[in-house]
């Protein structure tokens, strides 16, 4: 993805408060069968994990991205988190009334995080992880379910 350093951020911070903002993010990864493919499902960010965060997340056994590694293998992929978006029209670029000479853009916000990332077969980390989801995008809601 191109981005001029102008639009670029950089903090830590700002980061991880998008990504706990919009959660649910798409992995990008090759199976083992060399095919891209891409799951979407919501993630943990464990901020204080590791050199950078770590994201937390899963997928059914049956997910074809699952058979991009064995249990114990690391893979390399992507995790893209999106938020606001808009279309541009040039028609608001005071130089299109000058020299005409603009074109439409898109603006946005994304995240894209760049890393390894393993399978977990243990059920402990499993039902702590899927309660923490349902406690998180509960919390708002009259009756949260427990």
């Amino acid at each position: 993805m191109y981005l001029p350093p102008v639009h670029a951020e950089n903090d830590r911070e700002t980061l991880f408060e998008f990504i706990a903002a919009h959660p649910f993010g798409a992995l990008v990864s090759v199976n083992a069968a060399g095919t891209l493919v891409a799951t979407h499902m919501p993630w943990v960010i464990r901020r204080e994990a590791g050199t950078n965060g770590v994201l937390e997340g899963h997928i059914a056994r049956a997910n074809t991205e699952h058979g991009s590694a064995s249990t114990e293998g690391w893979i390399s992929g992507l995790v893209l988190f999106t938020g606001p978006d808009t279309y541009i029209t040039p028609s608001w670029y005071p130089s299109k009334a000058e020299h005409g000479r603009v074109v439409p853009t898109w603006n946005y916000v994304a995240v894209h995080v760049y890393g390894r990332f393993r399978f977990m077969p243990d059920e402990s980390f499993l039902a702590r992880h899927l309660e923490e989801l349902v406690r998180r995008h509960e919390a708002d809601r009259p009756a949260p379910e427990a």
